[in-house]
């Protein structure tokens, strides 16, 4: 059982605060989703080509010891920080040029990961090593480090995020301090597929008929419903009530109805709310366009063109990036 904080739960926090609790409590997790295994393989790889170019270019860079923290080291590897209720494991720390007001030694925290793209968890789980950081260095770094892939550096502003990292921490040490822990309620979200308690949380969700069970529902409707007295997918299915459809342009698009969805998986059903009208042109175009997201390269567009009944189909491939 970890008891610690980390900036692994400080980032779970601010994805789902059931994520965070789970990892600071829970005994087991399942097996690590698919696309978890490979950034973490990538993120392997990223390190090894990186500490290989950092020892290059300072060839008195040794593996983290508190000593060699007090005696301002220029570079070390590994660091492992421990403090009070806090734990935290940083890739690489570089001395800063400039030294604190107290003549201590201060760092610049740096976090290596397996993506191309640098996500807002990223960047909050780096400020929780600054934050962590300045226990020992009494002051918080200004600035860190992303290594990526491609083992491309980007330089972070963390004064941004140290707000709300200590906003999350208040909260977490509330459970620390707590006598009586309860896990926190089950809201099944967009990042649930790459959570390794998926299948806890979507069996306790089904359990208690959740209406995140609802896909796209968001906090904000829950709890609107929840005001109103409706608590699983099985009461909402019964308020659903046709609207008439007066006195609407045709551009009116009508909103999803998470009623109607209701009703549906009650009745295992599929309802069409209304004919959907598709525009007509002589002239029909359609896009397929294929690529890697975290990278932002789209190798292949695909062209569908029909014209007086003739259809040609057109692709645009991409050898290679340049």
């Amino acid at each position: 059982m970890n008891k610690f904080i980390t900036p692994e739960i400080i980032a779970a926090y601010s994805q789902c605060s059931r994520k965070a609790f789970l990892l600071m409590y829970a005994d087991e997790k399942d097996t690590p989703q698919e696309y978890i295994q490979i950034v973490e393989e990538e993120k392997k790889k990223n390190r090894e080509i990186y500490y290989k170019e950092i020892k290059s270019k300072n060839p008195d860079a040794v593996l983290y010891s508190p000593d060699d923290l007090k005696q301002g080291t220029s570079v070390m590897f590994d660091a492992s920080i421990t403090i009070e209720d806090l734990q935290t494991d940083v890739d690489v720390l570089i001395r800063s040029k400039e030294t604190s007001s107290q003549r201590r030694h201060n760092y610049i925290p740096t976090l290596i990961i397996g993506t191309h793209k640098i996500g807002k968890d990223q960047k909050l789980k780096l400020a929780a090593i600054g934050f962590i950081l300045s226990k020992f260095q009494k002051e918080k770094p200004p600035l860190g480090i992303i290594v990526g892939s491609g083992n491309k550096t980007h330089k972070i502003k963390l004064e941004t995020f140290y707000k709300e990292v200590g906003q999350i921490l208040r909260k977490l040490e509330t459970w620390s301090s707590s006598q009586e822990l309860e896990p926190t309620p089950v809201i099944l979200n967009k990042h649930c597929p790459i959570c390794p308690f998926q299948n806890k949380c979507k069996a306790k969700a089904k359990e208690q008929d959740h209406l995140s069970l609802l896909g796209g529902i968001g906090e904000k409707e829950i709890r609107k419903y929840n005001q109103r007295g409706i608590f699983t997918v099985n009461q909402l299915s019964y308020i659903f009530r046709p609207s008439k459809m007066k006195n609407k342009k045709e551009s009116y698009v009508k909103p999803h109805s998470f009623p109607l969805q209701a009703l549906a998986i009650r009745e295992q059903r599929i309802y069409v709310y209304e004919t959907p009208k598709l525009p007509t042109s002589k002239v029909e175009i359609y896009f397929d366009i294929e690529g890697i997201p975290d990278e932002e390269f789209q190798y292949l567009i695909g062209l569908l063109v029909k014209e007086n009944n003739q259809v040609k189909h057109y692709l645009f491939w991409s050898n290679c990036k340049d």
